[in-house]
């Protein structure tokens, strides 16, 4: 192993050894010394591969987000979707179904990603932002796509983007209430049925004309 090798080795060592940190401790309470101590190195060797805990966060930010991801698989599961497949709307509830999954999985991986990182500071949380609008990127033109397949008559009058917003602003209630351990299975399974039908029939199917006609 080379020395770059080597030193791109610990940084991984010393990036996993903050995400256990954190994920466990919180980003106030834990300490330099307590990553050091987990990651099996001294304060010092910590130093010269970051300059303090708030440069590794961003790391360790990074690090979750591609954990999230591979749990998820948003791309497998919305890019590759046919606009006009009928299951269109389940393949979007599955996606909650994994997010829900992960939660129960590593409840305090998207705690560090949505509630704490977001909170210490506004670089930060414009990077949380960023990442739903990675979610929102595959959603928007997979919609737009299906409700053209589907209704091609229809005029394109709904923005797919802020459409795509709405779903992902559907889940946070749910997940809110799954982190404070006030959502059961069958309350999360009716909660993403409920979305489900609302992107069945609120996005895909054409509504009353509003003309006032019988």
């Amino acid at each position: 192993m080379t020395s770059g090798e080597r030193r791109e080795s610990r940084r991984e060592q010393i990036i996993r050894a903050g995400f256990a940190e954190l994920c466990d401790r919180g980003y106030e309470a834990t300490t330099i010394a307590d990553i050091a101590r987990r990651a099996g190195i001294s304060q010092g060797a910590m130093y010269r591969h970051f300059s303090g805990k708030r440069e590794l966060l961003d790391e360790v930010f990074d690090y979750g987000v591609e954990r999230m991801w591979d749990k998820i698989e948003p791309e497998e599961l919305l890019s590759a979707a046919d606009p006009a497949d009928a299951v269109i709307a389940e393949r979007i509830s599955e996606a909650g179904r994994r997010l829900f999954q992960l939660l129960d999985e590593e409840p305090d991986l998207l705690r560090l990603l949505i509630v704490e990182s977001t909170a210490i500071d506004p670089e930060l949380r414009m990077r949380a932002v960023g990442v739903e609008n990675i979610l929102i990127s595959y959603l928007a033109p997979m919609l737009a796509a299906t409700r053209q397949a589907r209704s091609p008559e229809l005029p394109p009058s709904v923005d797919s983007d802020v459409v795509a917003r709405m779903l992902v602003a559907l889940l946070a209630p749910g997940l809110a209430a799954s982190m404070a351990d006030r959502f059961s299975g069958e309350r999360r399974e009716r909660f993403i049925e409920s979305a489900r039908i609302f992107i069945e029939n609120g996005i895909f199917t054409e509504g009353d004309s509003g003309d006032g006609e019988k």
